[in-house]
């Protein structure tokens, strides 16, 4: 079963500061071993390393540091050399290689041990190996062609504990071209003696300088599967023939990402490219199942377009809903054929990452992404496709401009499983400077890198018990952590457990990791041949934590049990738990049949169980009967075997008279009482006591004032007379009366006086001590009265309803035409079903009003009233309306040429006959047409008219004007 390892926590953590002791230039590499130590490669500057035991001085130059499991440097190493370093690699039996390129004659010295070699080329590879002990054996000096090409270099240890090796060679310049050079890329592999098993050259091509990847086709990843067969991973930017074949399925003008399988022959077998913009591809993975998979990040993303396969089917069809920088994690099957496609955006991966440190070597085969993420105030969408089938795992949203490093980890299916921050930059985007190193150690795993600002290493995804590191100064400190499995921890059970009289035994426990379900459950019992008969069923129920025992029949039985939890790593804790099955047992009988036994001092009784074992008595002895000098009450009960216990037998009270010794009186609390109140006298005897009031008891309760003892009477003989104890009772106050000045009910921002009959010791149930106080909540108000201690009886209650305040709007101004308009006036509260009253005298909400004037509303709501003004004004706008005929007959219909109109300031009517002539005129409104003049009558026809008038508009007398025909009908 393949499940993400829940619950790592830091295990610890070292720091290279770089301050006043030193500058560290870089960490350059890191590895673990097979026994789970850590290697680590620094280029350093006279300066100092802090580990988990103190301080390691490292030289200037290279630094090789071997740390253990509790994070102590076991011993560092100065490198000094002018070639390149280039990787790190551990074999099964804990040897390391260290791999160098250079030119010329290779030479390092290791704290002043000189390692050389000699070649006749113009470039070599030197590798050097290293025991757990740190000691270096003679290096190994491979000849290339030319200068080691600084860009990419693999090395790779293989299946039958031989070498291979990916890298570039540069050469001469070609073509006549001085601003290119020749690169050719081999792939070589070695047996264990370094002898070379085969090789292969990849077609030679120009490189830019300029402009690196013009005409780029570059390969720079390499795995080796179980059978032999190789993958190689890289980039193209065009389709040419190779060495490695014709036709590789890039696509033009795009940075196509590469994955190509070769056979163990090193023959083609299939392409796979991945068309897109700045694709850039990590190294390949092969997984335990046989399928390769590998990481690509797309630096530039283009809207609208989505990541194409070249010789798969496409499963982007989610495409151009991903936002930002485009990260995918691609499963190939040994066919080519994509399994699973797994895409996140704003994302990034480094280019020729060495993904394959990075996958989990404990059999889990979890795969886990180091990426870096740089968010714009958006999601980062973790979402996986199949078969073209897409869906969103899981959505995270990042602070905005802020940079993060950690990885995300994945199942080996491809599903998502969980992800892990380290890293927080509050900076713009920059390189990412940081590694993750898987160890052999189920579960753990080691990050390296500078960080700047803050570092969080915390135990939990949450940020639960963090552990946060700080940089101040700007130059970015160092750090390497490990982080390792918890063992999972079980708790909250007991470690005995009796059951009585039970056929089904629940022993609850729980367990400390989250994920319940992941973890191997295991019970382990003592040899018991009655337990593990068939009579018992022994089960655990993880998922409500508890292990059940289901028991047939009624025999007594007991045995250890040992619960073991293990993790997938194989990590276990244990809980070793005594479990007892059994009968509760018989009732015993006391010989004494009385519930109380008196004695005389000195004198004794015999107690006698009528059970002749397993007894238990009160005072803790188990024989089957006790001889009592004491006084107490004493009881007997018997314990089984098996733990379980029978009732208690009836309990018998021994009382020994002491007339030698004389009582001490003690009470229940002081012996100074306010009137009303009590208090208990006990005596140090029980038995036989008499109190100077005639009472008779181990103790007395008193209400009056006096002087009391006691003393011991009995066929003993009269005791010794206790010393006197005096109870004194002080008067209580009176009532006290509270006086309202107010109304018990009033509105929010009013207030009352509450006034007490007492002029001192008053103590209202506010907490104020004054006579009077003065509140304006809701609520309810007492008070009592404190004298000498005493506190008289609580005054009657006052109830105080605040009524609260509303909100009340009217529009403060509204206009209407004065005798012509009507308008509503509608005031705004925010009090629930109040009354109006207006200043009309109407009472509804809302009323509605045609003259100018001032008007109010007051709006109450039970102790609390508002009032709001709105003040209406005139405003006419003169409004004329004419006919459009007229018959002037004397029928009395429609005889004159009569205009309507309102609101007019001044008015001017012209009439013209058909040449444009006026006819008629008049500046008085009521005068009226009747279509003739001093000559006599106007014939039927159409006669143009002109209007002018005006209005008062805010107490400004402005102009209109109106046009039209009159029809005169004769």
């Amino acid at each position: 079963m393949n499940q993400s390892s829940k619950g790592q926590s830091l295990n610890w953590y070292n720091v290279a500061p770089t301050d006043n002791l030193g500058t560290v230039s870089n960490f350059i590499d890191g590895e673990s071993d097979i026994n789970g130590d850590f290697y680590l490669i620094v280029d350093y500057k006279d300066g100092s390393y802090f580990d988990s035991k103190g301080t390691v001085s490292l030289g200037e130059g290279l630094n090789l540091l071997k740390i253990n499991s509790k994070g102590e440097v076991v011993f560092s190493k100065l490198i000094s050399t002018r070639m390149t370093y280039r990787t790190m690699r551990f074999n099964s039996e804990g040897s390391g290689y260290l791999v160098f390129t250079g030119e010329g004659n290779p030479f390092l010295s290791i704290d002043g041990q000189v390692f050389s070699g000699t070649t006749e080329s113009a470039g070599a590879i030197l590798i050097l190996k290293i025991n757990s002990q740190g000691n270096f054996l003679e290096p190994t000096v491979l000849s290339t062609e030319g200068k080691v090409y600084e860009g990419f270099f693999q090395f790779h240890l293989t299946n039958d504990n031989g070498f291979a090796f990916l890298y570039g060679v540069e050469g001469n310049v070609v073509d006549d071209l001085e601003d290119e050079l020749y690169l050719r890329e081999n792939l070589a592999f070695f047996d264990s003696n370094w002898q070379k098993v085969k090789e292969k050259s990849f077609s030679a091509h120009t490189q830019n300088r300029a402009n690196f990847g013009v005409r780029s086709f570059l390969l720079h990843g390499l795995a080796q599967a179980p059978s032999g067969d190789i993958y190689l991973t890289g980039y193209a930017n065009l389709n040419e023939t190779t060495s490695l074949g014709t036709n590789l399925n890039f696509k033009n003008n795009r940075s196509n990402g590469i994955l190509v399988k070769l056979d163990s022959n090193l023959d083609l077998v299939w392409s796979r490219s991945l068309a897109y913009y700045q694709a850039d591809t990590s190294n390949p993975v092969v997984l335990p199942d046989g399928k390769v998979a590998f990481q690509t990040s797309f630096h530039e993303y283009v809207e609208g377009e989505s990541p194409e396969i070249i010789g798969a089917e496409d499963v982007f069809s989610r495409g151009a809903d991903l936002e930002g920088y485009l990260t995918h994690l691609i499963i190939f099957n040994e066919d080519g054929d994509v399994e699973r496609a797994s895409s996140m955006d704003r994302v990034l991966v480094e280019r020729q990452m060495d993904f394959d440190k990075y996958l989990d070597l404990n059999g889990m085969g979890n795969l886990t992404m180091p990426v870096l993420i740089f968010s714009s105030d958006g999601p980062i969408n973790v979402a996986y496709s199949d078969s073209g089938s897409d869906q969103i795992y899981e959505e995270e949203t990042f602070n905005r401009n802020q940079q993060y490093f950690g990885f995300l980890e994945f199942l080996v299916t491809g599903d998502y499983s969980q992800r892990r921050i380290v890293k927080r930059r509050g900076n713009t985007r920059v390189e990412m400077n940081m590694g993750v190193v898987n160890s052999p150690i189920c579960g753990s795993y080691f990050i390296y890198g500078q960080f700047f600002n803050t570092l969080d290493l915390g135990n939990s995804e949450d940020g639960s018990d963090e552990l946060v590191l700080t940089n101040t100064d700007g130059t970015g400190d160092y750090f390497v952590a490990n982080y390792q499995n918890e063992i999972p921890r079980i708790f909250d059970y007991e470690e005995e457990h009796i059951s009585c009289d039970q056929e089904r035994i629940e022993i609850p426990f729980r367990v400390s990791d989250e994920d319940v379900n992941s973890l191997e459950y295991n019970i382990d019992i003592s040899d018991n041949t009655f337990l593990k008969s068939s009579n018992v069923r022994l089960s655990i129920h993880e998922d409500i934590g508890k292990v059940i025992i289901e028991y047939v029949g009624s025999q007594d039985w007991q045995t250890d049990i040992t619960l073991r939890v293990t993790d997938l790593c194989g990590f276990f804790s244990e809980a070793k738990i005594f479990v007892s099955r059994g009968s509760t047992p018989e009732t015993p009988k006391l010989n004494v049949s009385d519930e109380v036994v008196e004695i005389c001092e000195g004198d004794s009784v015999e107690l006698i169980s009528s059970i002749d074992s397993n007894n238990i008595w009160s005072n803790g002895e188990n024989s089957k009967s006790i001889i009592v000098t004491e006084p107490g009450e004493y009881w007997v009960k018997q314990v089984s075997p098996s733990g379980c216990e029978s009732e208690n037998s009836d309990t018998v009270r021994v009382i020994v008279f002491q007339p030698t010794v004389q009582p001490i009186i003690t009470s229940s609390a002081s012996t100074t009482l306010c009137f009303g109140e009590s208090v208990t006298l006990y005596s140090s005897l029980k038995g036989g006591m008499l109190w100077s009031n005639g009472e008779q008891g181990d103790s007395l309760v008193v209400e009056e004032a006096g002087v009391y003892n006691v003393v011991q009477v009995s066929e003993c003989g009269e005791g010794i007379v206790s010393e006197d104890v005096e109870v004194v009772i002080k008067p209580v106050p009176d009532k006290p009366v509270v006086s309202v000045i107010g109304s018990t009910v009033i509105c929010e921002g009013e207030q009352i006086v509450l006034r007490s009959s007492q002029a001192t010791g008053n103590l209202w149930s506010n907490g104020m001590t004054d006579r009077e106080i003065t509140v304006s909540k809701t609520g309810k108000y007492w008070l009592n009265v404190v004298s000498d201690g005493c506190i008289s009886q609580t005054s009657d209650t006052v109830n105080l309803q605040v009524d609260p305040q509303f909100e009340l709007s009217l529009v403060d101004t509204r206009t209407l035409c004065d005798g012509f308009d009507t308008i509503v006036l509608i005031p705004e509260s925010t009090a629930q079903s109040p009354s109006f009253t207006w200043s009309t005298g109407e009472t509804s909400k809302e009323i509605y009003v045609n003259q100018v004037g001032e008007y109010w509303v007051e709006v109450s709501k039970g102790e609390c009233t508002n009032r709001a003004f709105v003040q209406v004004l005139n405003e006419c706008k003169p409004v004329v309306s004419v006919p459009n005929a007229f018959s002037p007959n004397g029928d009395g219909i429609n005889d004159t040429f009569e205009i309507m109109a309102r609101g007019l300031y001044s008015y001017e009517l012209y009439i013209f006959d058909k040449w444009g002539g006026q006819i008629f005129y008049t500046k008085d409104f009521n005068e009226v047409w009747d279509g003739s003049n001093s000559s006599g009558e106007w014939p039927s026809g159409q006669y143009p008219y002109k209007i002018v008038y005006s209005g008062l508009i805010d107490n400004k007398q402005v102009f209109y004007s109106k046009k039209g025909t009159i029809k005169l009908v004769r």
